[in-house]
């Protein structure tokens, strides 16, 4: 898996979805997120415009077709941005920043309930991710959801041109918006060690330059968190043809009530496994996986992938999918081989396998030596 970027279209509108996906791909390139609010019941937000904006794109979802947008330009001038977009409920705008009296806040007011999405033309590239440590002890992106006040975490700022950076300060913004927890970083470290909240959450980012400028940026997607979490044994699974494999697996419940948990495996479990655990408990239990339903064409290994896949009720009685109080899933490796070939084992999480978001072994390194000088000097 190496990894993509995942657009939402709309087939009933071939127009504006062409449109919309073509700014989309541009974006992947050139164009920094520096507001991104998901959820569609406001009206109204601030965003922040850098020295190194060229220009801002807007794109507004709304169940209204008639909505209107006003923006307030730092200056307090009032606009209404014209729309490049034909589609009734997505709307899209433009607006090049021609002199300095654009740098700073601004304000938008949807006439309707509206969810935003602000990115910049800017060459000044830096993105915030959230890492977790690996059994070997070293650390990688986490790619299921991390624990709720897991600590150990930490979130690591990259740029282009590091040299730029002076500082900066990491905030969890909840999928409402509301901030969960603020953290500063006055090193040139940008490595910032976090706990991970309650519930779901962002990253925003402010960069402080070495020229006095302040950067702000957003990472789109929304971390989920949970109370329970799986830790599969013994990978990369590999297993002859048409012989059958024990996989060995644990389930920990962190919450502060017992659990009901749910398991499936896709193609491995005719029907649901499950588990009472309680509080702060975990389950050891095994799974034989059949190689014999998957056929080897002309090759000697072929790679399945298999989704282990956790839902946590509070009682046996819930299994309603509206009363599931926490989720986990982790996409593993299953190698079926007709001979016997060694392969190396795959880095993951001590909470979480991670099959996604890999990092190469001299930038773990790099990344290592970088923890270890914040965790002394920070």
């Amino acid at each position: 898996m190496t990894g993509g970027l995942f657009m939402n279209v709309n087939t009933v509108q071939p127009n504006t979805t062409r449109e919309f996906l073509v700014h989309r791909l541009q974006e992947v390139v050139g164009y920094e997120c520096v507001l991104f609010e998901s959820t569609s019941n406001r009206r109204h937000g601030m965003f922040m415009i850098d020295q190194t904006a060229i220009s801002i794109r807007i794109k507004v979802v709304s169940s209204s077709p008639s909505l209107i947008i006003g923006l307030i330009n730092p200056g307090g001038l009032f606009f209404r941005p014209s729309r490049f977009s034909n589609g009734d409920y997505l709307h899209m705008f433009t607006i090049d920043l021609g002199n300095r009296s654009n740098i700073g806040q601004w304000m938008y007011n949807c006439s309707d309930d509206c969810a935003v999405e602000i990115n910049i033309e800017s060459e000044f590239r830096c993105r915030t991710q959230v890492y977790s440590p690996l059994i070997d002890g070293l650390f990688a992106v986490i790619a299921t959801p991390p624990l709720v006040n897991q600590t150990g975490v930490f979130a690591i700022t990259t740029c282009d041109d590091s040299n730029e950076i002076l500082n900066s300060s990491v905030q969890l913004i909840g999928t409402d918006g509301k901030i969960l927890s603020n953290y500063s970083m006055t090193t040139p470290y940008l490595v910032t060690p976090i706990t991970i909240p309650s519930r779901s959450f962002r990253v925003r980012t402010r960069i402080g330059r070495r020229d006095g400028a302040f950067a702000y940026r957003d990472e789109r997607i929304a971390i989920d968190t949970s109370q329970i979490v799986m830790v599969i044994y013994h990978q990369p699974l590999v297993v002859i043809h048409n012989e059958s494999l024990n996989v060995a697996f644990t389930i920990r419940n962190d919450a502060t009530i017992p659990l009901y948990i749910q398991l499936n495996i896709d193609d491995v479990l005719i029907t649901s496994k499950w588990y009472s655990i309680s509080s702060k408990s975990t389950r050891d239990d095994r799974v034989i996986v059949d190689s014999s339903r998957y056929q080897l064409i002309n090759e000697t290994t072929r790679l399945v992938l298999l989704a282990f896949a956790l839902q946590a009720f509070s009682d046996n009685n819930t299994i309603n999918s509206s009363e599931v109080l926490f989720r986990h899933e982790q996409i593993v490796a299953f190698y079926i081989q007709s001979i016997a070939i060694h392969l190396e084992a795959p880095t993951h999480f001590v909470n979480s396998i991670a099959m996604s978001n890999r990092i190469s072994f001299n930038f773990i390194g790099i990344l290592t030596s970088v923890i270890v000088s914040c965790i002394r000097y920070c």
